[in-house]
């Protein structure tokens, strides 16, 4: 999370939600793509960083199960 309200440069990463969503939904989110997607999908640089592009991050798909649009 990003409490504090850091602005995101160039070696930091983040999602940006188009929404407001839950506290609890943005832990689901996070647990289901950390088990869910392929680090080989990004570029990985040194120290085992994965980036990926904002267009490869709009293809990952999103399970339907998680309530990602309950409101914040």
């Amino acid at each position: 999370r990003n409490a504090c309200g850091a602005r995101i440069i160039n070696i930091a990463h983040g999602l940006t939600p188009l929404r407001p969503i839950s506290i609890r939904s943005q832990d689901q989110l996070v647990a289901w793509l950390n088990e869910n997607v392929r680090v080989t999908a990004g570029r990985t640089y040194g120290g085992g960083m994965v980036k990926f592009e904002p267009g490869d991050a709009m293809g990952i798909p999103l399970p339907h199960d998680i309530t990602i649009f309950e409101a914040a």
